[in-house]
């Protein structure tokens, strides 16, 4: 194992008891906490710093750089908290463009924050106008990526877009089979879903319908058409819907499952759940060699 503090191997140099990475499909950063037992106060003596980063590295499993947020010092114990995302994204900040891309907003809060941006089967869309008002950039991007049925991923200082409905998509070669004595849960709530999105955008109204429920959505937002509203109403209502069938799988340690990836599940007692699935959270615990898959159903059709 290699435990990387600004590019400085440390693992020899302290006592890990706690290790544990969570990686996320969209709308989470990454985040790794890692506690050690120090005695000796040889973490304060070293004076971390809110920004400085921090990496591990475990058989073939990768945090990739992250960066502190948080620190804390108990009876001998010292606790450092980091995430992918570089502090800067959480500063609020307003702009507005004209006749703008909506990679070239991606691109600009990239290299505003030092990443390198990554798309895969993204449709850029064009904007007449658009508006950032007191909003961070990561709240910004992420909520002007879900209206597009894109979802965020930053890694390792690359900023990762991708068309969501596009990765579902993917072929899925293996078979996760769930034995009798894997620890799984699973939950049903299509009795949630919601039938229709609309969008009130001014003068502009977007209407999107799936059927099979009565329920319906209604957001009020910016737009600048009836056809953009009606885009945005589409990605609200597959926001709403796409996550109704979940569960999750306890493993012995692996590193050959990441967020944002599709595989099917086989389940003899619980047959509900099989089939297609998208592994929307990754959580490897270092210090256990355990790791917990969490996924949803790809159940949505046409959006």
């Amino acid at each position: 194992m290699k435990i990387l503090y600004n590019d400085k191997d440390i693992y020899k140099d302290i006592s890990l008891n706690y290790a544990v990475h969570e990686m996320y499909a969209g709308d989470f950063a990454d985040n790794l906490t890692l506690r050690f037992n120090d005695p000796k106060g040889t973490w304060s003596k070293w004076d971390p710093e809110m920004g400085d980063t921090i990496s591990l590295e475990h058989d073939k499993s990768k945090t990739g750089k992250m960066y502190i947020f948080q620190i804390g010092a108990r009876n001998g114990i010292f606790t450092v908290r980091a995430m992918s995302m570089p502090p800067s994204m959480a500063s609020r900040r307003s702009a507005s463009w004209e006749k703008i891309k909506y990679t070239q907003i991606a691109s600009e809060i990239a290299e505003r924050h030092g990443l390198t941006l990554k798309t895969y089967n993204v449709k850029d869309q064009v904007y007449a106008s658009m508006k950032q008002q007191n909003e961070s950039d990561i709240a910004f991007l992420n909520n002007l990526s879900l209206i597009e049925g894109n979802q965020l991923i930053i890694y390792d200082g690359q900023l990762i877009i991708y068309d969501e409905a596009e990765m579902e998509k993917s072929s899925a070669p293996e078979v996760l089979k769930v034995g009798s004595r894997t620890e799984y849960t699973y939950s049903d709530d299509s009795g949630e879903a919601y039938g229709a999105s609309k969008v009130i955008a001014g003068t502009f109204t977007g209407y999107y319908e799936n059927g099979g429920s009565t329920r319906l959505i209604e957001t009020v937002m910016r737009a600048n058409s009836d056809v953009e509203a009606a885009r945005f109403a589409k990605n609200i209502l597959r926001s709403k819907n796409k996550a109704l069938q979940t569960g999750s799988i306890k493993t012995d340690f692996t590193s050959k499952y990441a967020p944002a990836s599709v595989l099917n599940i086989s389940t003899k007692k619980a047959i509900r759940w099989n089939g297609k699935s998208f592994v929307t959270k990754v959580r490897q615990d270092y210090v256990k060699n355990l790791t917990v898959l969490y996924f949803r159903n790809i159940t949505l059709e046409g959006y």
